[in-house]
Parts: structure tokens; sequence; C-alpha cells
């Protein structure tokens, strides 16, 4: 396997780009990666939503639907990133990427579950979901990958590719 920086090459040679990591379903990615990729699209999302926010609030006239509109698409984009990643993350420890689902679902579902609960629970409930959310990142940054190819692809980093080896130098005949 040829060894390669795990943040530049795609199995097939070519150069990742960031739509493919924040965008595509397929392949796996690493702990580190996934780490700083989250990393990255938390703080896109929380930059727009905060320009959506000040958009909607500054409504003088009559532009401030502008604003929620920002914010409803970047919280889908927001989700598709973020299921995207998880879904890599999955994949390189050799689990079915269908796992992102209830991971991602978690934070939207867990909101409407706490609200509707009866107030003297929804404290020790929103602890739980808190603590649950918490042991799932956990486990995604801290579980290695499969270190061998799996079914969703090499390990990151890696070409599934022989090493080519340098021919020999002719030897020169003294006469």
């Amino acid at each position: 396997m040829v060894k390669l920086h795990p943040f530049s090459v795609t199995p097939e040679g070519g150069f990742v780009t960031g739509t493919q990591i924040l965008f595509s379903f397929n392949g796996r990615i690493a702990r580190l990666r996934y780490l700083w990729w989250s990393i990255f699209a938390v703080l896109m999302v929380f930059v727009i939503d905060a320009i959506g926010f000040w958009i909607h609030l500054s409504d003088e006239d009559g532009t401030g639907w502008v604003g929620l509109l920002i914010i409803g698409v970047m919280s889908v984009i927001g989700f598709w990133m973020g299921l995207a990643l998880t879904m890599k993350r999955l994949h390189d420890m050799g689990l079915a990427g269908v796992h992102a689902i209830w991971i991602n679902g978690l934070g939207l579902g867990a909101n409407p579950i706490v609200a509707s609960a009866p107030p003297e629970y929804r404290p020790i409930l929103s602890v739980i979901v808190l603590i649950f959310g918490i042991g799932v990142v956990c486990w995604l940054l801290f579980t290695p990958g499969q270190k061998h190819q799996n079914q969703y692809g090499p390990v990151p980093g890696e070409l599934p590719m022989p090493i080519a080896t340098p021919r020999p130098a002719p030897r020169a005949t003294v006469l």
C-alpha cells in the first residue's frame, strides 16, 4: 500500500474537494479528519446562520424573510453535512452508514421529546440526552477505524495499488 497524506488524496489518486468530504456519503474518513471537518462545518453553519439572524433582526424594508430563509437553508445543509461526515466515519469503523440517521436524528428528535415532557422531567431528560450525545461523539472520535480495506473503501490515506519498484541500472560491461 502506498501511504499518502490523509487530507488530500482519494483512493483513485485524485484530489479530495471539500464538497466531496462534506456532501458525499461514499468512502471512509479517519478520526482526526472527521473532527476537523466537523468543526469546519459547525463554524460555517454558525457564521452563516448568524448573518441570517442579523438580516432578520434588521428588517427595515420587509426583507427579514431572507434571513429566515438563510437560516432554514443552512439548517438543511448543516444536517446533510453532519449526516455525510458521520456516515463516512461509520464506514471507517466497518459499520453501515444507516446508523448515521439515528445519530444525527438524535439532536432533531430529542428537543421535541424534552419539550413535550412534563416540566418536572425536562431537566433530567436534557441531561440524559446531553450525556448520550457526548458519548456518541466520543465513540466516533476515539474508536479506531479498521486497519484494512473494507466494503466501503480502502484505509483513509492509502491507495490500493502496488508500489512500483525501480528497475536496476544496467551493468556496464568491460571489454
